[in-house]
């Protein structure tokens, strides 16, 4: 059997009752896509971080190899060098002898 409102009260008690169910859901509805997207953001955050600690390992890679590659160079120089003197050396010898 259908339930009649028998007084203007009991009308604007069930709008009441109506519009508060509504606002609850709307309210919870709302909260949920706030924490969600709370979500996605830290989770994008996230990734962010980690392109940006891929991007800093590639330039320390990038550094110590042309570190290494200095060094190697440098390496060659000092030996290049070093043979240059051992080869005035012996021409001094060779002359003075």
């Amino acid at each position: 059997m259908t339930h009649y409102h028998t007084s203007a009260h009991q009308v604007g008690a069930s709008f009441e009752t109506a519009a508060y169910s509504f606002a609850g859901a709307l309210g919870t509805a709302l909260i949920t896509a706030k924490f969600a997207r709370a979500e996605r953001d830290a989770e994008t955050a996230d990734e962010w971080r980690a392109v940006a600690a891929r991007v800093r390992a590639g330039r320390v890679a990038a550094a110590r190899a042309r570190q290494a590659d200095a060094s190697r160079a440098e390496a060659a120089q000092r030996a290049d060098d070093e043979q240059r003197l051992r080869i005035l050396a012996l021409r001094a010898r060779a002359a003075a002898a």
